[in-house]
């Protein structure tokens, strides 16, 4: 963000009950920052630290600010920067927010691997894409962002969007092989008991030299239960997509970070902050050839619970 001249991001925005944390960096070669301060309600108990070293953006350019909040959070909440030379610039913690997820479709991340994905699949407006577990209950429809002739919605539950209720572990056995250009599935493989086995449908159901899209969770917390089975890093994605199922990785990633915390504090987890855990996890995919493996297990056999119907 440049406001007045100065340039600062706030890289860390972060709330637990009513602590806020706010890290970033303020640029002002000619006139260094001397206070950084949260502004917007009274008696605010707080610590503000600058001078911080920021790597490759500056030695003493980084900042720090921890606020007890008693009245609790509001978006409206500002933090103020005081120069040496007297000057304040001030932003809402909402347009520091705002600001700095900005940057994630715009230069990096899961999003521009995603944008990237649908760039190539809407220069072919003939194509056929299959999105597996696309039922909208998160009032997301993925189908709205591309331009195709035909996208097919498979998910295990009905629903005002769904075209075929299916299993994903079993999808060859309702789909045509070879029959779809792209294939898109977001937030599912977590729920998978065998993402094994599904990526080895997918590679029956997509064309040769086909893409695929499919993002899930390095870290989140634990929902739709009891179907709630796997966290899949970056380099987690070689075991699903490989040579030996048919597939190239094009591209992978691991975006907007998460810290991980303890219930409990403990020797050993006294600088649990320091971790790091990444929401999103996402892979772009082609097919190469035919998968060489084979994992004919039925996933009845194996689970006797059912996916949750009980969410909005």
């Amino acid at each position: 963000m440049i406001r007045d001249g100065y340039q600062f991001v706030a890289d860390c925005l972060t709330k637990f009950y009513d602590t806020l944390v706010i890290k970033g960096w303020f640029l002002s070669p000619n006139d260094p920052l001397v206070e950084v301060s949260l502004i917007g309600q009274e008696g605010i108990q707080q610590r503000g630290d600058i001078g911080l070293d920021y790597g490759a953006i500056g030695a003493e350019a980084g900042f720090q600010l921890q606020a007890l909040l008693d009245r609790g959070f509001t978006w409206d909440l500002g933090v103020k920067f005081r120069t040496k030379g007297g000057r304040t610039v001030e932003a809402s913690v909402k347009e520091l927010s705002d600001d700095r997820i900005s940057y994630y479709p715009s230069t990096y991340g899961a999003t521009a691997l995603y944008e990237s994905f649908r760039q190539i699949v809407n220069q072919h407006a003939e194509a056929r894409v299959l999105d597996i577990g696309g039922r909208d209950r998160s009032r997301i429809d993925l189908s709205q962002a591309f331009r195709v002739a035909e996208y097919i919605v498979l998910d295990i539950m009905p629903g005002d969007n769904v075209d075929i209720v299916a299993d994903a572990h079993d999808m060859s056995q309702v789909l045509e092989p070879s029959s779809f250009d792209y294939v898109v599935s977001a937030s599912v493989f977590e729920h998978l008991l065998m993402p094994w086995k599904v990526a080895i449908e997918i590679n029956r159901v997509l064309k040769l030299g086909g893409k695929a899209w499919i993002s899930t969770h390095q870290t989140i917390g634990m929902h739709d239960n009891p179907w709630d089975f796997w966290r899949i890093s970056d380099t987690a994605w070689d075991a699903l997509f490989n040579a030996a199922t048919g597939f190239r990785i094009v591209q992978r990633i691991l975006d907007y970070p998460e810290y991980i915390l303890p219930f409990i504090i403990r020797d050993g987890k006294l600088d649990s902050e320091k971790a790091v855990g990444f929401e999103m996890s996402a892979v772009m995919v082609e097919k190469v050839g035919p998968s060489s493996v084979t994992w004919p297990v039925d996933m009845g056999s194996l689970i006797q619970t059912s996916y949750p119907t009980d969410l909005e």
